[in-house]
């Protein structure tokens, strides 16, 4: 009965261990941070810790599993690989149009903080490069915004859990996510070109829509969309125990969303195929 219908309790099931202290000895965590740089940066002798930020995770490195090796196992590949991606596409693009990678904090609390899709950045870098406000709307309305986010695969120990028609696999291409009550803010216009970008890379690709009786999750996808007025496609890598300490995604989705961003970022401005550019 002990392993049947258990649940954890984050306060009193998850509390750390991280080390022993003698039985006379008080729990400050301030004094023992401090004996430890001490021993740590011996040069730089520091008489306080003042205050300290305190966080928990693997510190295993990401690793290649499965029997042929077709599996990455890692913490954070949500959305730490999107983030690596996007950096490599534009880099290795060698395009001259000008593109914008956004990389934004908190978005799986909500989003809400300075540096978070809900907070002022982005509206001000936009602001900084393009005072004009009438050339930043014109530019906005012109551009497309990919929002690049790991998507649920179908779990084979929970199939259940997704529409039996949109069942993302691994290793099969990256997930357009599409939902009617605007949670992702993929168009019918946007899926299109994303669409025939992956064509383009010969990169193949999957849909992705929520069971009408669960609930979905959100991306920044429609809060950037909502701040600054720009068509949006919400895409993503399939993976499998998302939101754990170590997700697992394909070995191949991660070069194939490369491919498709490389491409999109090549043609930047000058695409024909994307109905925003400016034909002039």
């Amino acid at each position: 009965e002990v392993n049947k219908n258990r649940s954890i309790n984050k306060q009193t099931d998850l509390v750390p261990i991280v080390m022993l202290l003698e039985e006379d000895r008080l729990p400050d965590l301030n004094t023992i941070l401090l004996e430890q740089l001490a021993r740590q940066y011996p040069a730089i002798r520091p008489s306080v810790v003042t205050d300290h930020e305190l966080f928990f995770y693997d510190s295993q490195p990401p690793a290649f599993v499965g029997l042929q090796n077709e599996f990455i196992a890692g913490s954070r590949l949500d959305n730490l690989l999107s983030c690596y991606v996007l950096i490599q596409a534009m880099l290795d693009s060698r395009t001259r149009q000008n593109s914008l990678v956004v990389l934004n904090d908190h978005e799986e609390t909500g989003s809400l903080s300075g540096t978070g899709a809900r907070g002022p950045f982005l509206q001000s870098v936009l602001e900084r490069l393009m005072p004009e406000i009438n050339d930043r709307r014109c530019c906005l309305s012109r551009s497309l915004f990919i929002s690049v986010d790991n998507a649920h695969g179908v779990h084979p120990n929970f199939a259940g859990k997704h529409d039996r028609n949109h069942r993302p696999l691994l290793n099969c291409g990256p997930v357009i996510k599409h939902n009617a009550n605007q949670h992702y803010a993929t168009t019918s216009r946007t899926a299109s070109y994303f669409r025939r970008l992956c064509q383009r890379a010969s990169v193949p690709v999957q849909d992705f829509v929520m069971r009408n009786d669960l609930a979905c999750g959100e991306t920044i996808g429609p809060i950037t969309a909502g701040e600054i007025g720009v068509e949006v496609v919400d895409v993503g890598v399939p993976s499998l125990a998302m939101h754990s300490i170590r997700e697992m995604t394909g070995s191949r989705d991660g070069w194939y969303v490369y491919n498709v961003l490389k491409e999109f970022f090549s043609f930047a401005g000058t695409d024909d195929e994307w109905p925003g550019t400016d034909r002039r």
